[in-house]
């Protein structure tokens, strides 16, 4: 057993606790997998992301109606990524070359590039459309890298139904897209990215450690931000005794809230459906505040499709039947920013007169999940940066609910984060209701 006291060489991020066997991950590894099946399936997940990925980028510049999109760059992708020229590629290049799946990737379209400069006629135009081609691959090959890990970290994930704690050489954000909640926590070798680490460890209540110690694949883990303590390999007592400590910090089915004032209510604050199940059967809760979408679009790292935002909706709403539902708009912005949409931000003269990418989905989807189950929802806007901006935001959202019976239409508030929202707190009376901070305040 090795029990380490944390040091300032070892940071912790936020103080949660966790317990699992380790897994430990390297997606820039070489796997020889036996199976050709298995193989097959992780080939089409790749596809399948990075076609994705690149219809998102193509659907930016359509909309925007940018250079790449009139010269045909975007076109050109199109045609690299298609079935099935791009995944019978990847199963060629891998038979001639034992590599790593980010290698096969880079493999693969490099052949793919080839083949189609020789499929087009030569005229100016085609070679500056697969020129801007090759640079927005290019551009985007580090995204697309990481999409590819997450790819593989959860394919390895899917054969554990146990709790885990996943061991790591970098943290990238992307793996929390759809992380199995087996999942209690993270080791990680090399947290340079310190603050983004903070954020979403908060953000998702999973604990996370910074640490060089060895760690082998299934040594048992344990991480213990609250006390500072790091054990690998503990000793059964040991194990017990944080197991009885995780047991009394989960919310127990058809648990109670400690206070019975109508004043005094939980809420759940959600960034995604992991705990769902554990909430929807306690009675502790009095509804949800707030569920953040922001976090599925950062996480995936491309655009989120309307039928991924109505199951969300959907399990969502049933969760909460009976209880009050507050859903966040996308905070998209200074300081959550998308690679995939750099330019893209929620500020209220874009979501009513500019780009509507990442609005159409989710307003979309919310709209389509209301009239479906009949039910009224509070729906908060994050972050207003003046005061003019209140009635613009509240007529945008009547507009994009008209078609609802007024009886289900939002409520619509803000969500006030800064100490400047009190120089225009007087307009707030125009609003069905406000959050004052959280946890972001």
């Amino acid at each position: 057993m090795i029990r380490s006291e944390f040091t300032y060489s070892k940071d912790i991020f936020f103080e949660f606790v966790g317990l699992g066997r380790a897994v430990v991950f390297n997606g820039e590894k070489t796997y020889r997998f036996s199976s050709k099946k298995r193989i097959s399936n992780i080939i089409e997940r790749i596809y399948n992301a990075v076609n994705n990925y690149y219809l998102t980028v193509g659907m930016n510049a359509y909309e925007l109606e940018t250079k790449d999109y009139k010269l045909g760059a975007t076109e050109v992708m199109e045609h690299v990524f298609t079935r099935p020229g791009f995944p019978e590629m990847m199963h060629e290049c891998r038979k001639n070359n034992k590599v790593s799946f980010i290698k096969l990737y880079k493999l693969t379209i490099e052949q793919l590039l080839i083949a189609l400069e020789n499929s087009f006629i030569s005229t100016i135009e085609s070679v500056e459309a697969i020129q801007r081609a090759k640079e927005i691959i290019l551009d985007n090959e580090s995204a697309i890298i990481r999409i590819i890990k997450r790819e593989l970290l959860n394919e390895l994930l899917e054969k554990y139904n146990s709790p885990v704690i996943v061991v790591l050489e970098t943290f990238h954000i992307e793996y929390l897209y759809q992380i199995s909640k087996q999942v209690k926590g993270f080791v990680i070798r090399d947290a340079h990215n310190k603050d983004e680490i903070v954020e979403f460890a908060h953000a998702y209540e999973i604990p996370m450690i910074e640490s060089q110690d060895i760690i082998k694949h299934h040594n048992k883990i344990i991480i213990d931000n609250i006390n500072k303590n790091f054990y690998i390999n503990p000793k059964r007592k040991i194990q017990r005794l944080y197991n009885e400590k995780i047991d009394q910090l989960l919310i127990k089915p058809n648990q109670e809230a400690k206070y019975k004032m109508k004043l005094h209510r939980y809420y759940a604050p959600m960034v995604d459906l992991r705990y769902l199940s554990l909430i929807k059967n306690s009675s502790f809760y009095a509804g949800m505040a707030t569920y953040r979408p922001e976090y599925l679009f950062m996480t995936k790292g491309m655009l989120p499709t309307e039928e991924e935002f109505i199951h969300i909706f959907r399990e969502i709403f049933d969760a909460f039947s009976d209880g009050e539902i507050y859903i966040q708009t996308p905070d998209i912005g200074d300081m959550k920013t998308l690679d995939f949409l750099p330019n893209i931000n929620a500020y209220i003269k874009n979501f009513i007169y500019g780009h509507g990418i990442v609005f159409n989905v989710f307003f979309s989807a919310l709209n389509a999940v209301i009239k479906e189950r009949q039910k009224q929802i509070h729906l908060v806007v994050p972050m207003i940066r003046d005061r003019i901006e209140v009635i613009p935001w509240k007529e945008r959202i009547k507009d994009l609910f008209s078609n609802l019976p007024k009886d289900i239409q939002p409520l619509f508030g803000f969500q006030l984060e800064t100490e400047t929202s009190v120089d225009y707190i007087e307009d707030f009376v125009k609003t069905d209701f406000n959050i004052i901070g959280l946890d972001t305040l």
